[in-house]
């Protein structure tokens, strides 16, 4: 429900070398856009190791995600002569996995809390440049990968885990009993 109608992640600046003949570039990637979530596949298991007394613990595995990242980019030859060029940016996912580790536990007061531990794999992006020049990106396509790909998994993990401590302790607030959970 978080992530379905998509999300925005922060703008990323990037100071680095590429292969002559960019050498030192900068490199930024403004209005990064996530949409298209899907996935194929959802399981939930009882967690794989005993749990302490008062405890449970669920594993939510999500495979076959599928995403799309538009962005736009702007890049800067630091040293002369200062080449540059913008333009935009369509990335997209075709193989990904979400594994989210739900524990439960009575408060003191008996009535049940939640917290998630999610953990994101991403698969590669298929990456697709629109620009003036777009045979000098290939020298740029790692960059990008190696950027975006960690931005993308962590803003699922942090949209996953506070939907989970937060979302799921809210309809659990409203249960209006106490619970023992585990032996």
């Amino acid at each position: 429900q978080k992530l379905g109608p998509g999300f925005s992640i922060p703008d990323i600046h990037i100071d680095t070398h590429v292969v002559e003949p960019l050498g030192h570039i900068t490199l930024d990637l403004t209005n990064i856009q996530v949409s298209g979530f899907h996935l194929d596949e959802a399981a939930f298991a009882v967690g794989g190791t005993a749990p302490a007394p008062g405890r449970a613990s669920l594993l939510l595995e999500l495979d076959g995600l599928v995403l799309e990242v538009n962005m736009g980019y702007k890049w800067r030859k630091v040293n002369s002569p200062h080449a540059s060029d913008h333009g935009t940016i369509k990335a997209d996912l075709k193989n990904g996995n979400i594994a989210d580790t739900i524990n439960l536990a009575a408060n003191p007061a008996g009535a049940p809390a939640a917290s998630s531990t999610a953990t994101v794999t991403l698969g590669d992006f298929d990456i697709h440049f629109d620009g003036k020049v777009a045979w000098l990106y290939n020298l740029l396509v790692q960059k990008f990968a190696d950027t975006i790909t960690p931005a993308v998994a962590k803003a699922i993990k942090s949209a996953m885990d506070t939907g989970i401590d937060k979302g799921l302790n809210k309809i659990l607030a409203k249960i209006p009993m106490s619970i023992t959970l585990g032996g």
